[in-house]
């Protein structure tokens, strides 16, 4: 590969970290009047990691805490190893967070593609089946959060 190349690529992967960064800033942004229960760092790693397994895996994406040998067959890490704290500190940042749902029954009897984030940005819902725990993302508030202004190239946080 030429020098040339090289640079090309490394301008975009730097580009795609900006973008990151800038993405993870608005959401701490948006969440931080409302976290009492934890510190915004603590948020931060936990909204980062979620976007990373949304990127990675899709919404809807299965992930265990780390107590359970179901993760390996699942493939990937597990929070505790991700986000290296503890099952409490995770649940009661997530809370901050998001909404969590104690049953797909609970889910399903709100699920209409709004209501069930509670204008949270995600919401998690624990099955019966191998008590596995779902993971899904507010997609539509995350995205007017994240816009981008053309005019002025900062973020646009939605009011």
């Amino acid at each position: 590969m030429d020098n040339e190349g090289k640079t090309d690529m490394d301008k975009m992967k730097k580009d795609e970290a900006v973008e990151k960064e800038d993405r993870l800033l608005a959401l701490v942004s948006f969440v931080k009047p409302q976290i009492e229960k934890v510190k915004p760092e603590t948020a931060a790693r936990i909204i980062e990691g979620l976007q990373n397994e949304v990127k990675a895996r899709g919404n809807g994406f299965v992930k265990h805490f780390g107590d359970s040998a179901d993760q390996k067959m699942l493939g990937g890490s597990c929070w505790k190893q991700i986000l290296r704290m503890n099952r409490e500190t995770f649940n009661r940042g997530f809370n901050e967070i998001g909404i969590t749902y104690n049953s797909e029954e609970e889910f399903n009897r709100i699920s209409d593609g709004k209501t069930e984030f509670q204008g949270k940005l995600y919401c998690r819902v624990k099955t019966s089946y191998k008590k596995r725990t779902l993971y899904y993302e507010n997609g539509e508030l995350i995205e007017s959060l994240t816009k981008t202004d053309p005019n002025n190239q900062e973020l646009a946080l939605a009011e």
